[in-house]
Parts: structure tokens; sequence; C-alpha cells
């Protein structure tokens, strides 16, 4: 799931991703992380990917907050994606999963 922040600030590397979540035990049960990304919309498509939340911190029915800082793209793009992915433990592909995540905050600054 993405969000496309045209005209971002000047102002990309440095600057923290956080989305807050609450995720239910059918979903904690099927090792799921978070990965949150912060890319170029368009282009190469460059962002900061090496973020990862492992299923181990994920806490059920409470909330848990998922960071990213920005190391790329680099500062002055026209469009920006700021979002997260699912991947299966260990950062392994996730065939699917069961359950709710559910983002209650997410601020970029």
């Amino acid at each position: 799931m993405f969000y496309q922040y045209d005209s971002p600030a000047q102002t990309v590397v440095g600057k923290t991703l956080t989305l807050i979540v609450v995720v239910d035990q059918a979903f904690k049960d099927t090792g799921a992380e978070i990965q949150p990304v912060i890319q170029q919309n368009g282009g190469n498509y460059d962002g900061t990917w090496s973020c990862n939340t492992s299923n181990d911190k994920l806490v059920v029915d409470g909330e848990t907050a998922v960071t990213c800082t920005a190391t790329a793209p680099a500062d002055g793009i026209d469009s920006l994606r700021l979002g997260f992915q699912l991947n299966g433990p260990n950062n392994t592909p996730l065939t699917s999963y069961e359950g709710t995540l559910e983002i209650v905050d997410a601020t970029w600054e």
C-alpha cells in the first residue's frame, strides 16, 4: 500500500516515516513482517528498502510503531511514494496472510 506525495518538501533524506499499527492474532500467526517503503515515484524508483519490522515485534491488539528513516531517494524529487509492503518471516516472499492489520496513525517528519 502506497500514498503518493507530489511536490514533497525539498528534504527527503533523514526524514522518518512512522506507521502506528495494530494487528490481530490471526495476522501475527502468519509470521508476516511489515516493511515500510520510501520511494521515488517514477524514474528508477530509487528509495529506502532496508527497513523491516519483524513479526516478533508486533503486539497483538496493541499499538506497534513501524518506522523507516530515508537514506534515498535524493532530495528535491518531484513525487514520492510512502507506504509499506508485507513480507514473510526473515524478509522472505509472502504468499498469503490472514487477519487484520490496522494503521491507526501515520507521520512523515
